[in-house]
């Protein structure tokens, strides 16, 4: 049977970029990509039964590409998506200018960090299992009740271009996971220039259960659920090692 597209279940899947190529005019030139890690723990609210499992990816960071949306969604909403959150993201990439984020501003680049992780976890061999935010995400537009979304500002040549993934598979009843279970977790931090985007896809334990914003106080901006006006940048810059420690939050808290 032909696969359907993640969003909107119909036919005629064409090819989308992970990274827009239109932020090759709007990062720092690079001669390479710097690097993509995915990693797949499988816990247990107990302990861990497998993992980690990691994964290089080989292709270059801004020529991945996924063959799981359809024309219609490519071209239309996904775009409209790019479209408007263009400027505000060029802006906190070069990290140059002081500006202030509207409401609008906000909710247009926590859209865009959804929509871009979960693209981004779609090229890895093991992709988490959560339909249902495709779907509910297709239909609002916005990010779901599953998604949280963080911003800091960095100066790191290493997370100038990176996507790096941590999925896990978290079960609260019943026998313990296995290694045939797909994840049902997913981290997403992306680094582009000056700025790093940092996404919680929970649809198990809630957002409740995620607060990175106290562990890198001063650094991290929360910009979803409860979207509202900052100024950029902001009061701290996000240290190196603090940035792979946000990769590891999730790992860290479960595991």
């Amino acid at each position: 049977m032909a696969r359907r597209c993640v969003f909107c279940g119909n036919a005629g899947l064409t090819r989308e970029h992970v990274i827009p190529r239109w932020l090759t005019d709007v990062l720092p030139e690079q001669a390479r990509f710097r690097g993509q890690d995915q990693m797949a723990v499988l816990l247990h609210p107990d302990h861990a039964v497998d993992g980690p499992h990691h994964r290089e990816m080989p292709e270059t960071f801004n020529s991945s590409t996924v063959k799981t949306v359809c024309g219609s969604c490519n071209n239309g909403f996904m775009n409209d998506i790019e479209t408007v959150t263009r400027p505000y993201l060029s802006t906190m990439i070069r990290g140059r200018l002081a500006m202030p984020l509207s409401v609008e501003a906000v909710t247009a680049v926590a859209t865009w960090a959804v929509k871009t992780s979960l693209m981004a976890q779609l090229t890895g061999s093991e992709p988490a299992s959560i339909d249902r935010v495709y779907q509910d995400f297709y239909a609002t537009r916005r990010p779901t009740d599953a998604c949280l979304v963080w911003a800091a500002a960095i100066d790191d040549e290493d997370w100038a271009l990176r996507a790096e993934c941590r999925l896990m598979l978290y079960v609260l009843d019943g026998p313990p996971a296995n290694g045939d279970d797909p994840p049902n977790l997913l981290t997403v931090a992306i680094g582009l220039g000056g700025l790093l985007l940092y996404t919680i896809i929970d649809p198990v334990l809630g957002p409740s259960t995620w607060n990175p914003t106290a562990v890198f106080r001063g650094a991290l901006v929360p910009l979803w659920p409860d979207p509202r006006p900052v100024t950029w940048p902001p009061s701290r810059v996000l240290r190196p090692a603090e940035a792979w420690g946000v990769c590891e939050y999730m790992p860290m808290l479960l595991g």
